[in-house]
C-alpha cells in the first residue's frame, strides 16, 4: 500500500474516515482499520492495473506522491459507496483519468522505487511456419 491511516486522516479527516469506515453496529468509535485497508487494497488494484497497462511493474516499492495522493483519492470513493459528494466524485474522476493517461503513457511517472516502463517488441509479428498446403496448381481441377 501507498496511502497510510495517517496519511489518510491528514488528507481527508478523521471524523470523515470514522463516519466512513465505522460502519459495524456497534460503532467503535474511531476509525476501523479493517474497512479502510480493504478500500486501499481496491484503490491499489485499479493502480495497479493501469500502471501494468503502461508497462510499469508494480507494486512500486516506493511510491511518488502522485501515487499516493491516486490511492487516496480512489480509496475514499470507494468508501463513500453510492453517495460521493461531488468533490470527491470529481477527485476520484480526475484520478482515473490520469491513471488512462498512464496506461497511455501520457504520464510517465519517475521515482526512485519505480521501474521504467517496459517497452514492447515494436508491434512487428514474423511468423514462420511450413509452406503453403493448398496452393493454385495443387487445387487445379477441384
Amino acid at each position: 500500500m501507498y496511502a497510510t491511516r495517517q496519511g489518510m486522516v491528514d488528507r481527508y479527516g478523521q471524523d470523515r474516515l470514522i463516519q466512513l469506515t465505522d460502519i459495524h453496529d456497534p460503532p467503535t468509535g474511531g476509525v476501523v482499520d479493517a474497512v479502510l485497508d480493504l478500500a486501499l487494497a481496491d484503490a491499489a488494484n485499479v493502480i495497479h492495473g493501469y500502471a501494468r497497462a503502461g508497462g510499469y511493474q508494480v507494486p512500486f516499492a516506493a511510491a511518488p506522491d502522485m501515487v499516493v495522493r491516486w490511492q487516496g483519492d480512489i480509496a475514499l470513493y470507494l468508501l463513500y459507496r453510492d453517495a460521493a459528494p461531488e468533490k470527491v466524485a470529481e477527485d476520484y474522476k480526475a484520478a482515473v483519468a490520469q491513471l488512462k493517461d498512464l496506461a497511455r503513457g501520457v504520464v510517465v511517472l519517475q521515482a526512485a522505487g519505480v521501474a521504467a516502463p517496459v517497452a514492447d517488441g515494436g508491434g512487428t509479428v514474423l511468423l514462420d511456419g511450413a509452406g503453403r498446403t493448398f496452393t493454385g496448381d495443387s487445387m487445379r481441377g477441384f
